[in-house]
């Protein structure tokens, strides 16, 4: 399925160090595609095979772009997409995939089941997939996958999607199952009966139950919620009085322009500095809720959210220049 667009290309594999499943393709993808009005058709997606004739298996998954800038005759696969091809770092020399146009219908229903030990104790398990899931443009039968909840990293794999074994999940509304362990899920409906306790009330006066709103809790800033929605102008009141002091003068200091759509605000922060206070900074600075942006440096371009990368110091990312600047993306 094209929509009589055509685009295949065999491609020399290196890896890219961008979230998501989005790849980086050489700009003669984009002339080819741009020919033949591709982008009028909505976001551009790819089927990306792999022929593995040392072990005589093929693997296939499906990406989205992020952008059109790596050499000729290369593409750069993010983890998730090098992982779902059975690409490992060590075997990637001299590795080549097949990346081909296609258009894919909107996914309706995920079940994913996990790798690694600890995702059935997580609350709200759901809402943490589905944030983890915003940068992503298609999911794939027997994908793999990675997600993080508080600086812990969980593996999952893709074991079924409806309507098709592949699907665009961008602007779709995704139903994601979680197939754990019998035990395991005890333990998991046991959480999530305690979570709904606790997120139920009753209107004063009224027998009707409301369902507050939940979200998603750091270690060093709890998410606030109210009875009817939440509190942002409290929350950025919150997140500023939570800011550390800045370096003193005889201090090493990394200055952060934070920009977003209709303002900029600038801060500094000592190199040993949790990313926590970054994240705390562009909620306090924007009015933005947690969980709902990403903060992206352009060069390199790199992408980071509060989940993932909090607990991380500003030399672990590798921000250490004197002065920075970051763009605070909403998610789609």
């Amino acid at each position: 399925r094209t929509g009589g667009i055509h685009f295949t290309s065999v491609l020399k594999v290196q890896l890219s160090s961008s979230e998501g499943d989005k790849v980086i393709l050489p700009q003669s993808a984009l002339i080819t595609l741009t020919e033949q009005n591709a982008l009028s058709f909505g976001p551009l997606l790819f089927q990306i095979t792999h022929n593995d004739k040392n072990r005589n298996e093929i693997s296939v998954t499906h990406a989205g772009v992020l952008e059109f800038v790596a050499d000729e005759g290369i593409v750069k696969l993010p983890t998730k997409v090098a992982k779902s091809l059975s690409l490992e770092e060590e075997t990637l020399e001299n590795s080549e995939v097949e990346v081909k146009y296609v258009m894919l219908p909107k996914g309706k229903y995920c079940k994913v089941v996990p790798l690694s030990e600890g995702l059935s104790v997580v609350p709200n398990i759901k809402l943490m997939l589905e944030n983890n899931l915003r940068n992503h443009s298609a999911l794939t039968q027997n994908d793999w996958l990675e997600v993080w909840y508080r600086g812990k990293r969980f593996e999952l794999k893709v074991t079924e999607l409806r309507p098709e074994s592949a699907v665009t999940i961008i602007n779709s509304d995704l139903e994601i199952e979680i197939d754990i362990p019998a035990k395991a899920k005890a333990k998991f409906d046991e959480i999530e009966i305690e979570n709904r306790s606790k997120t139920i009330g009753k209107s004063s006066g009224a027998s009707k139950e409301k369902f507050r709103r939940s979200e998603i809790e750091s270690d060093n800033s709890e998410s606030e919620s109210s009875e009817d929605e939440f509190d942002l102008q409290k929350h950025q009141e919150k997140m500023r009085n939570s800011l550390p002091a800045e370096p003193k003068s005889d201090e090493k200091r990394i200055t952060i322009q934070a920009r977003w759509r209709g303002g900029r605000s600038t801060r500094s922060f000592r190199p040993n500095d949790q990313l926590v206070h970054l994240f705390n900074f562009c909620e306090a600075s924007v009015g933005i809720p947690p969980n709902s942006y990403k903060v992206v440096v352009a060069f390199p371009r790199r992408e980071f959210i509060r989940e993932k990368h909090q607990v991380m110091t500003f030399e672990d990312v590798g921000i250490v220049s004197k002065q920075e600047t970051v763009t605070i993306e909403p998610f789609l």
